[in-house]
């Protein structure tokens, strides 16, 4: 045991006190990259969390999310709105894109013995599409069931497809 001892290094440096680490940057890069990528290569079959778990929230996009359904003679937009009315919702189609805004405010308040409390919440949401053939906008209709927004639009000229035979 005590040839063990001997080999095994020893901490000579003191312990900073907390206000010195507070101010000294380079230490808590230090320690932002040594969390940053676990050590696993010890265990290279066990995955205990998502590789770059810490930047999974810096790239999600919160748009509408929206498919655009290519049929013969026209275009189908679906757009997925659960939650939104009607009349919170602004459609502009032009001739080569289609615009989906929706503007919404909510207020709730409650009034006790005590307090009073009021909460106003505004949410704006905008998707912007690209038609990829030409349409016909001013024939475009539009439905709302059930918080999903469905939206048709006539092709302009009906594109016939045609099979190439490689030489």
């Amino acid at each position: 045991m005590s040839a063990v001892r001997e080999l095994t290094p020893r901490k000579t440096r003191k312990e900073t006190p907390k206000f010195a680490r507070a101010t000294w940057p380079i230490r808590n890069m230090e320690e932002m990259f040594e969390n940053l990528l676990q050590r696993s290569w010890m265990e290279p079959f066990a995955l205990k969390r998502a590789p770059f778990a810490e930047f999974e929230g810096a790239f999600a996009y919160e748009g509408i999310p929206v498919d655009i359904i290519d049929r013969d003679k026209e275009l189908l937009i679906r757009a997925e709105l659960p939650g939104i009315k009607k009349d919170e919702l602004d459609l502009t189609v032009m001739d080569d894109c289609l615009t989906i805004l929706v503007d919404r405010e909510a207020k709730e308040e409650k009034k006790l013995e005590r307090f009073y409390r009021c909460e106003i919440t505004r949410e704006s949401l905008e998707r912007t599409l690209f038609f990829p053939v030409e349409v016909e906008s001013e024939k475009a209709v539009a439905e709302m069931h059930d918080g999903i927004l469905e939206i048709v639009v006539p092709k302009l000229k009906k594109v016939k497809k045609h099979t190439l035979k490689i030489r």
